[in-house]
């Protein structure tokens, strides 16, 4: 699989998100509307205490400008937020999704989600963020290890779940990734084109399952005909190893 559309995940406190393209500049999805504010979170961190007002004000403004996919405004707050607070672990978070655009960029990113967990290790939106930036470079026991934190932290978010079934894809361990899958699909990832595509895959590598692979690659189709990974996915081989993202 040498492309794929995945999902950057704008996980702020419990509040939501939205998904953001790796090859693209602007997403294919469209973005959540929802306006709660971004930074409520059911339990308050320690390191989230000490984020000034000005820099929670930034951060605000520069996760609206995500939800409207103004991508341009959104750098310039989060730049806002990190010059008067650097720890500010969900800036850094936010500034990683931007990153994961460019895949030029996904070793910034990797270094802004790990800077985002040492700041605030119970931050479970930093450690699938650094998850997927991990399986964007190929690094799956980084991703998994990681992945395995963010997850009991945030259980039910489906994101953690899809990029555990993608690391554990990459490892060959093609029974753990379809369980992952299932559960990303029971938490409401069911609809999301690309959850359909790494079943397939997984279905493929377990070599007596092409009838069910089949099955998976017909929803990828049907969910989303403007996929850039469509024409991949109509010509895959088995033998196809990752070689990016």
């Amino acid at each position: 699989m040498t492309t794929r559309v995945f999902p950057v995940v704008l996980l702020v406190g419990s509040c939501g998100f939205f998904m953001v393209s790796a090859a693209q500049s602007v997403s294919p999805t469209t973005p959540s509307r929802n306006k709660s504010i971004p930074d409520r979170q059911a339990t308050i961190s320690a390191a989230e205490l000490r984020v000034s007002g000005k820099a929670r004000d930034a951060y605000r403004k520069a996760w609206f400008a995500m939800s409207e996919n103004n991508l341009s405004d959104a750098a310039r707050y989060i730049e806002k937020a990190l010059s008067v607070c650097p720890q500010y672990a969900a800036a850094l978070v936010l500034r990683a999704t931007l990153e994961m655009q460019d895949k030029n960029s996904h070793e910034r990113a990797k270094d802004d989600a790990e800077k985002a967990t040492e700041y605030d290790p119970n931050y479970a939106e930093a450690y699938i963020v650094l998850g997927s930036a991990f399986n964007s470079l190929g690094q799956f026991d980084d991703a998994i290890r990681t992945l395995d934190r963010g997850i009991v932290l945030l259980p039910t978010s489906w994101q953690g779940h899809y990029e555990m079934s993608y690391a554990l894809w990459g490892k060959r361990d093609f029974l753990g990734g379809l369980h992952q899958a299932e559960r990303a699909s029971s938490l409401g990832a069911g609809n999301y084109p690309d959850l359909h595509l790494v079943k397939a895959y997984c279905y493929e590598g377990l070599k007596n399952g092409s009838a069910d692979a089949t099955v998976e690659r017909e929803a990828f189709r049907s969910l989303d005909l403007r996929n850039p990974v469509l024409s991949e996915a109509r010509q895959w081989a088995p033998t196809g190893q990752l070689d990016g993202r």
